[in-house]
C-alpha cells in the first residue's frame, strides 16, 4: 500500500511540474505573439508614414509652383505653402495630447494586452 501512495505522490508531483512548465511556455509564447504583432503594426505604420511623407512633399512642391505662377512670384508661392504648414503645425501641437498621443498609447496597450485577437 505504501508503494502505491508513493507512486501516486510522485506521479502527482510530475504532473504538477509538467503543468507548470507548460503554463510558463504558454505565457512566453503569448508574450512573443503580442510583441510580434505590435512590432509588425509599428513597422507597417512607419512604411505608410514614409509613403505619405513622400506624397506630401511632392504635393507641396506642386502647390508651391502653382501658387507661384498665380502670384507671379515663386517665392510667394512657396512661402504661402510654408505658412500653411506652420498653421497646421501649431494646431497639431495644441491638440497633440488628446488627438494623437493618447490614442496611440491606448492602441499600443490594447494590442499588447489583447493577446486573443
Amino acid at each position: 500500500m505504501e508503494k502505491a501512495e508513493e507512486f501516486n505522490r510522485d506521479d502527482l508531483f510530475e504532473r504538477a511540474k509538467d503543468y507548470i512548465d507548460t503554463n510558463i511556455e504558454l505565457k512566453k509564447l503569448t508574450i512573443v505573439k503580442s510583441v510580434a504583432k505590435t512590432v509588425g503594426g509599428v513597422i507597417s505604420g512607419l512604411v505608410l508614414i514614409v509613403i505619405a511623407v513622400f506624397f506630401l512633399v511632392f504635393l507641396s512642391v506642386a502647390v508651391g509652383l502653382y501658387l507661384g505662377e498665380l502670384l507671379a512670384s515663386m517665392y510667394l508661392g512657396f512661402f504661402t505653402v510654408a505658412f500653411l504648414y506652420l498653421l497646421v503645425g501649431i494646431i497639431i501641437t495644441m491638440m497633440r495630447k488628446s488627438y494623437i498621443q493618447n490614442p496611440i498609447v491606448n492602441k499600443v496597450i490594447s494590442k499588447i494586452l489583447n493577446t486573443g485577437k
